[in-house]
């Protein structure tokens, strides 16, 4: 599995990103859909929110994962592709797969602990 990174257009941003109550606000929807992170992930999460905005910013977004997406399911794909509409809105349409494939990590982690229970 190959990880580069490519460059595409930036994204501007025009709105300021409130870290804590956006990730509250997504967290607060992956909860209602049966997502609950623990005390080690939830730190993750939020910072990969965090990172992903930056890298909408540069348009510098992660790549080559496709290798690895049947490792997560369908339902964390969709799953993260809202959590990416929640958060970053019209942005949202130019995140790549190998980065909703990321954020599904997270999800699919979560999933996967809950159903262990």
């Amino acid at each position: 599995m190959k990880d580069t990174a490519t460059k595409s257009t930036p994204a501007a941003s025009s709105k300021t990103f409130d870290l804590s109550s956006t990730v509250d606000r997504v967290e607060s929807f992956l909860s209602s859909q049966g997502v609950v992170f623990d005390g080690t992930q939830e730190p993750m999460f939020r910072n990969h929110i965090d990172a992903l905005k930056r890298r909408i910013e540069t348009g510098e977004f992660t790549e080559g994962l496709e290798d690895a997406f049947g490792e997560v399911s369908s339902h964390a794909f969709d799953l993260a592709r809202e959590v990416a509409r929640l958060v970053y809105g019209d942005e949202s349409k130019g995140i790549s797969e190998s980065e909703i494939f990321l954020l599904a990590t997270h999800i699919e982690v979560a999933l996967r602990k809950e159903g262990m229970q």
